[in-house]
């Protein structure tokens, strides 16, 4: 199994979709943000859209709706995702990790197409110093499962968090998350960032985490506020992270 088609599953299982949608229209589509996800598409989904279409691709913007898409009628990789286990019509619960992958040992490759597209870097101030968290959220229980099985196999200690619709009519969410500095450098280890939304808000993260120890090296705790706030509000201004 190519580890690049498993990457594009990856993402089909994120953002992706295949739909019917009249007679020989055999469309497969994966949907971004308009606001930060051109990169991705163009330097990653693009790229593998050409590789397995043997054709060129086009990015569709839509700034009207906030989206990008690529979004192609194709008969032989339509059939080819529907071969290899991927829902056609509306995911919902249906989503899951097909058992060829883990046996190929491609899951790095799927998970890393599933957290560009439906994972998060989220970078929290808690008390005084900002710290990164990765989450993983899903509609099916059963693919954040398969996820949290398989990143608990390579060190992590996570579970699955079940996410409560207020409405009847929407779906409840699924997210799995781990905290802190080790477990961002052990998922980009072991996992790593395709998205390059994630890689800059990684290194952004690190290039903070290392000023702010270097600015309070050796000064005296009671003093340490004012160096703290100053590495703080230079990190804020790049970033944009949320205070918790």
């Amino acid at each position: 199994m190519d580890k690049d088609f498993a990457l594009l599953y990856g993402i089909m299982l994120g953002d992706g979709c295949l739909s019917f949608t009249k007679k020989y229209d055999y469309r497969v589509s994966v949907t971004g943000s308009y606001y930060d996800d051109l990169p991705f598409f163009e330097e990653i989904v693009k790229p593998l859209f050409e590789k397995f279409r043997g054709r060129k691709t086009e990015i569709r913007k839509q700034p009207k709706y906030g989206r990008i898409m690529v979004d192609v009628s194709d008969k032989r990789l339509f059939k080819f995702f529907q071969n290899n286990g991927f829902p056609v019509g509306k995911k919902g619960s249906s989503l899951a990790i097909p058992t060829f992958f883990r046996k190929s040992n491609n899951m790095e490759r799927i998970i890393q197409g599933i957290f560009a597209t439906d994972g998060s870097l989220v970078l929290a101030k808690n008390p005084n110093k900002y710290y990164p968290r990765i989450e993983i959220n899903s509609i099916s229980k059963h693919l954040i499962c398969q996820v949290c099985d398989y990143l608990n196999s390579i060190g992590f200690q996570i579970v699955v968090y079940r996410q409560r619709r207020k409405k009847k009519n929407e779906q409840d969410v699924y997210r799995i998350q781990s905290n802190g500095l080790k477990k961002l450098l052990l998922f980009k280890d072991k996992i790593g960032f395709v998205n390059p939304k994630h890689v800059n808000k990684f290194n952004l993260f690190l290039e903070y985490n290392k000023k702010y120890n270097n600015s309070i090296k050796g000064i005296p705790n009671q003093n340490q506020a004012k160096f703290r706030l100053k590495a703080d509000k230079d990190y804020f201004k790049k970033n944009g992270a949320e205070e918790i």
